[in-house]
């Protein structure tokens, strides 16, 4: 076996550093200094701080505007006008796009249908909270 521990099939893969795993792991820290229970949650998820079901992505897909001349079930826009790819749910690339709540969580917001709407990442993470906000990325 030349030195390796089995077969090979279940390699240890490396850890990611600190910063990553912090970032990637929902957090149950309660806030000590409000008296209102509090919990860290990750932009593109739920009120609760889940994943999207599959049918709510596909549904907030379909809010995106279609686009003259190119696949619905490909490409659209979001409310910017930004180009978003539905294979890019989740990235963080020119096309990636999430699931913003329009009006945003912190302000009481819903997982309604009606409250959600798909956003490219970037005009995502500067709408952030904001009731009141302008577009980081349109037409490129």
């Amino acid at each position: 076996m030349n030195g390796s521990h089995g077969s090979g099939a279940f390699r240890k893969l490396p850890r990611a550093p600190p910063a990553i795993n912090s970032f990637i792991r929902p957090s149950n820290r309660r806030s000590s200094t409000s008296t209102k229970e509090s919990k860290m949650r990750y932009r593109n998820t739920t009120v609760s701080g889940g994943s999207f079901d599959p049918s709510i992505i596909n549904a907030v897909w379909n809010k995106g505007r279609a686009i003259a001349g190119h696949d619905p079930n490909v490409e659209r826009i979001d409310a910017c006008g930004a180009l978003i790819r539905k294979a890019a749910y989740g990235m963080q690339t020119n096309s990636g796009w999430e699931i913003d709540h329009i009006t945003p969580v912190a302000a009481n917001g819903t997982d309604a249908l009606s409250n959600l709407q798909p956003l490219q990442w970037e005009n995502n993470r500067h709408k952030s909270d904001k009731l009141q906000w302008s577009c980081a990325v349109s037409a490129r």
